[in-house]
């Protein structure tokens, strides 16, 4: 019983740290493409609580489903964690996407050394 303080203090910092909450829209729902013609086949879809990534590996579509992701905001910024490992290597993280959101259809992820990879929103007047 003396740790239930500490585990309260725990439990209120995450929320005020930025944890995804209800009433703040995550900005990276959706499916996303590097350019307007991959909205054919958007290389990365999020839901609430699911993701799929769409890969070409040598001409073959391959797709790497995630059931349980997590979200964390953070002023204009989101981390995807996506629950295991994901196909994309050159990231910091192999478990989580970190986004930079600079424009309601405009998300960039972050690679190592400083790299980025930009991907656009796509929405019914994107697709070619």
């Amino acid at each position: 019983m003396l740790h239930l303080p500490s585990l309260a203090a725990c439990v209120l910092v995450t929320c005020i740290a930025g944890a995804a909450r209800a009433d703040v829209p995550n900005p990276l729902l959706g499916d996303w493409a590097r350019t307007r013609t991959g909205c054919v086949r958007p290389e990365l879809s999020f839901a609430a609580v699911t993701a799929v990534i769409r890969l070409d590996a040598d001409g073959t579509p391959v797709l790497f489903r995630y059931p349980t992701v997590t979200y964390r905001l953070s002023d204009g910024s989101v981390t995807a964690d996506m629950g295991r490992r994901h196909p994309l290597a050159r990231t910091p993280d192999k478990f989580a996407l970190h986004f930079v959101i600079s424009a309601p259809e405009h998300a960039v992820l972050q690679l190592r050394n400083g790299k980025t990879l930009s991907y656009t929103r796509c929405t019914p007047d994107k697709h070619p």
